[in-house]
């Protein structure tokens, strides 16, 4: 049951960033990164990278790369 709240939220934050042109590149927005419609991150919580079947490996190992990064940054600036 979590797993699809977590889904719910996580969707709802990506419709909401887009819809009103959040920055989604630069910047974080209380703690939500969004890297594309596939991936969110959320500071220090976790990271959500969807692996449809239709997305290729690269895809997918760049959005997790660029969660990585940005957890690096979070760490960084939480010291």
């Amino acid at each position: 049951m979590t797993k699809y709240i977590t889904a719910a939220i996580v969707l709802s934050v990506v419709v909401l960033g887009f819809k009103y042109g959040t920055s989604i590149t630069s910047s974080f927005n209380s703690g939500i990164h969004i890297i594309s419609p596939n991936a969110v991150y959320l500071a220090g919580e976790a990271c959500t990278v969807n692996m449809h079947l239709e997305r290729s490996e690269e895809e997918i190992q760049t959005e997790m790369l660029e969660c990585v990064q940005i957890h690096r940054t979070y760490v960084e600036s939480a010291k």
